[in-house]
């Protein structure tokens, strides 16, 4: 929700028809979410590593 607060300071009226800083937002975004799944699927398989290595009975592990 807090993207209701930053969404019109972006595409303010002198910056049309391109919108060069919301683009650029946007893209930084889109890098910084697709970084930072990478990083929580190599810590989950961290996790089920660990979890599987203390206890072999274990069943349910992290999906990634």
């Amino acid at each position: 929700m807090a993207s209701f607060i930053y969404t019109p300071y972006l595409y303010p009226k002198s910056d049309a028809p391109k919108y060069l800083m919301a683009m650029v937002t946007n893209a930084a975004f889109v890098v910084a979410v697709i970084a930072l799944v990478w990083v929580m699927r190599f810590w989950l398989q961290a996790k089920n590593k660990q979890m599987k290595r203390d206890n072999a009975d274990v069943r349910l592990l992290y999906a990634y």
